[in-house]
């Protein structure tokens, strides 16, 4: 919205004032328009690298909770797999006494 206020001005002001308007002025004025577009132009890049940040950190917070997730699985396999071995070494225990 604000590009197209500031882009209906420059319009206005070559309409209405070109012809007061030295070459100089003339050029500032597509200067001035040529920023307004690139400035548009950075906006919409920077909104997106905002937007790809963003999906990053939803992605680097879902990769986080699957490793939690992959931990907690892996201690209770390690713990059923001590539970194993010493239920094994009380059997082989009993067994020779």
């Amino acid at each position: 919205m604000a590009k197209r206020k500031q882009d209906d001005l420059v319009k206005e002001i070559e309409k209405n004032y070109s012809q007061f308007v030295s070459q100089d002025a003339k050029h500032t004025i597509l200067t001035i328009r040529n920023l307004i577009e690139s400035n548009a132009r950075v906006e919409d890049s920077i909104d997106e690298l905002h937007k790809s940040i963003n999906n990053s950190n939803i992605q680097n917070e879902k990769l986080q909770r699957k490793f939690l997730y992959l931990t907690i699985v892996g201690v209770i396999l390690a713990f059923v797999q001590v539970l194993g071995t010493l239920g094994r070494l009380q059997a082989l225990l009993l067994s020779k006494s």
